[in-house]
């Protein structure tokens, strides 16, 4: 999948930024890295295309409002969460994320989910 995409990591925990920038660093993939959804919200990567990976739980905008927000891009975006529930998933699948994670993740399937979500865009595919 094409390698060229930034791939925005949006989590206020520091160690989880830096840990997801390394494993998509080591696959190959440019990162972005933001401490909140309204600092990314804020950046020229919002129009950058790639996905994005986001905690859900975060102080001020969570998860599932920056979904919202990006609309229709909302399938581009890989939800992450310590405490995922069967409801929260549903939730974030009603607002078009396309993929939902419980950390600890595994590495090979957070790439996996980044590739579908790329593969997806490449083809024009819709992403919700």
């Amino acid at each position: 999948m094409p390698k060229n995409s930034t791939i925005s990591v949006v989590d206020d925990d520091e160690g989880a930024r830096q840990s997801l920038d390394s494993l998509l660093r080591s696959a190959g993939y440019r990162v972005a890295l933001f401490t909140s959804a309204e600092e990314y919200l804020r950046s020229a990567q919002r129009a950058g295309g790639g996905c994005v990976v986001t905690d859900l739980h975060m102080p001020g905008m969570d998860g599932l409002a920056l979904a919202r927000e990006l609309g229709d891009r909302a399938g581009a975006l890989i939800v992450i969460s310590g405490s995922m529930t069967g409801d929260l998933a549903v939730k974030a699948r009603a607002v078009g994320v396309g993929h939902v994670l419980r950390k600890p993740f595994d590495s090979d399937l957070m790439i996996r989910c980044i590739e579908d979500t790329l593969g997806r865009c490449a083809r024009g595919e819709p992403l919700a």
